[in-house]
This record gives structure tokens, sequence and C-alpha cells, in this order.
């Protein structure tokens, strides 16, 4: 039987990869396997899993504000993923920077 707050849980989670998402140049891939090894030797709830099976990145485009549809999708597919592991602790991040100047 479902929590009764687990629709306010999984809110809670797509709302936190929102605030994580990053700006990004549109020549990154979204979501892309980064990780060397195959998923057939990957154990299921850890970070290597998350990477290969679900992508651990969300950006925005370059001078946009909202997500694209393929980045809403990784986003619904982290937040499902955090939802069948919610014993692990997650850290979340999100950068920007500032267009226009000397870096």
């Amino acid at each position: 039987m479902k929590s009764p707050n687990a629709g306010l849980r999984f809110a809670a989670v797509a709302a936190a990869f929102l605030m994580l998402a990053a700006c990004s140049s549109t020549d990154s891939t979204e979501g892309a396997n980064t990780s060397p090894s195959s998923s057939s030797t990957i154990a299921p709830g850890t970070q290597e899993d998350l990477v290969a099976n679900v992508g651990d990145r969300v950006f925005f485009d370059t001078d946009k504000s909202s997500l694209s549809d393929e980045a809403r999708a990784t986003l619904q597919r982290q937040a499902a993923w955090m939802e069948l592991y919610p014993n692990l602790t997650f850290t979340l991040e999100g950068h920007a920077d500032e267009r226009g100047t000397r870096e």
C-alpha cells in the first residue's frame, strides 16, 4: 500500500531535481551513459546504476529557463529511480554561469 504522502514526496523529488538542473551549452548530451561499465555488472541502487540506466544530469538549453522534453523525461526517470531506493541519501547540485562575462 502506498503511503498517503507518496505523491507529495514524488513532487518534492521532482522539484529538487528541477533545482538541480544546470545551465549548459546545447552541445552536451543529456543523460548520457558516462560509465565505462556495462549495465550487467552494475549493482542496482548504486550511483553507477543511476548514471548508466537513468541519467544523472539534466541541463537547461543556453538562454532558456524551461526544460526540453528530453530533460523532463530524464527528470521523471530520476524521480522514479529515487522512489525505488527510499533509504539512499542523495546530494543535489545546481550550477549556473553568467553569460557575457570574462571567465
